[in-house]
């Protein structure tokens, strides 16, 4: 029924009585329930939320706030929160919630917003990004393989294969030896190029949305799995179940070159 404040209460007596086994699947559904409950109905861009009035505003704003305390790797919300803050005329609020999502998530869109919020020359976005990146943790080749891909996008290909340098090549994902073969191209060398397209063809997938239910692929987080239908089933994480992409993505290069 849509009935957030009410689900949340029968959520926490289910919570209490749970197994183990049961806990990742009961959180995922405790974010999901404060993540729709702070945007009450509203789209999850903040402008439809500041667009609602005040009452939705200050909503959001609590709710967002207790999403990130649950599930700090939850970057819709911060990604959210970050834009009621900056509706709000507080850049600086913004970007330390920006900074504090890339920490524990990294990603692309979080990297561009706060690129947006900080307003530094080229170099200097490159800079803070880099202190972001964690010193250990499931996320530091990810996390560095955005930063590589910012740096390139500013001319700084040399801090991009410095970045790249750090990420072992057993450890290299799909988007990482993709970004190693648009510098490659960037620096004229298109067998290298070739080369790192055809690895990224066999190489894991990076993160994606993902229903641990019946495994589809979903493009943004939504509440309900549009296969399955399962409530709260979405994981951003690297895809299960899913096949490496075709060797064949190699022959792309010509492509690339072109570009």
């Amino acid at each position: 029924r849509g009935d957030w404040q009410a689900a949340l209460p029968a959520l926490r007596v289910v919570s209490s009585a749970a197994g183990e086994g049961l806990k990742p699947s009961i959180k995922r559904q405790h974010v999901a329930l404060l993540y729709l409950d702070a945007l009450n109905g509203q789209a999850s861009d903040a402008s439809a939320i500041i667009s609602a009035g005040n009452d939705s505003v200050v909503r959001a704003f609590k709710g967002l706030q207790a999403t990130l305390k649950v599930a700090p790797e939850f970057w819709p919300a911060a990604k959210c929160l970050a834009g009621l803050h900056l509706g709000a005329k507080l850049p600086r609020k913004a970007a330390k919630v920006l900074e504090s999502a890339f920490r524990a998530m990294p990603h692309k869109e979080l990297a561009e917003l706060l690129e947006t919020t900080w307003q530094v020359n080229d170099g200097e976005v490159v800079s803070r990004l880099n202190a972001l990146i964690p010193d250990v943790g499931p996320t530091v080749d990810e996390a560095a393989c955005i930063v590589g891909e910012v740096a390139l996008a500013h001319d700084l290909p040399g801090e991009t294969r410095r970045l790249l340098g750090q990420i072992p090549e057993e450890r290299r994902d799909a988007a990482t030896w993709r970004l190693a073969a648009h510098l490659a191209d960037a620096e004229r060398d298109f067998e290298a190029a070739n080369k790192a397209l055809q690895l990224a063809g066999e190489a894991p997938r990076s993160r994606r949305w993902q229903c641990t239910s019946c495994q589809l692929i979903h493009e943004f987080w939504q509440s309900h799995c549009g296969g399955c239908a399962g409530f709260a089933t979405l994981e951003w994480r690297r895809p299960d179940g899913i096949t490496p992409l075709p060797s064949a993505v190699g022959n792309l290069v010509g492509d690339l070159v072109l570009d």
